[in-house]
């Protein structure tokens, strides 16, 4: 018996020029998709990282309250800067590493800055002790608020 030997493609070497376009646009789709889904991660894990300050906010304003036997109302207007030192030493800006989060007061308001993104976060203190969101910057797109 003789043996055939199969020549489908003899000349043909590479790829063509179809082959190379299809799979260049299957790359850049999985690209889009892949940047899509990973751009708004940065506004997530921010957005998070200003529901954990409102919420440690909310524990200093009540356990500072509680210890030194004041009105909420009283600790925010009489002792902001204790306010201010605790929270800054809870996220660790007082001894130089913050994670990239900074807090600074301005008037009655506490503000979240994370420098690494612009993005700012400004809680209020309500007489009752209550700590709220009262403004996102701009660079917030689709943050919403649970207050």
């Amino acid at each position: 018996m003789k043996s055939r030997q199969r020549k489908y493609f003899p000349s043909r070497r590479g790829f063509t020029l179809v082959e190379l376009a299809v799979t260049i646009a299957i790359i850049g789709l999985l690209a889009t998709f892949a940047f899509l889904s990973f751009g708004t991660a940065g506004e997530d894990r921010d957005a998070t990282m200003v529901q954990s300050a409102q919420a440690s906010l909310q524990t200093i304003v009540s356990q500072g309250a509680a210890r030194m036997d004041l009105a909420p109302k009283d600790l925010r207007d009489q002792h902001p800067q204790q306010i201010l030192f605790a929270i800054q030493a809870a996220i660790g800006q007082t001894a130089g590493q913050s994670g990239g989060v900074e807090f600074s007061q301005s008037g009655g308001q506490f503000v979240m800055t994370i420098p690494s993104t612009q993005r700012s976060a400004t809680f209020t203190i309500t007489d009752t002790g209550d700590v709220q969101l009262t403004g996102l910057s701009n660079n917030f797109t689709g943050y919403q608020p649970l207050n």
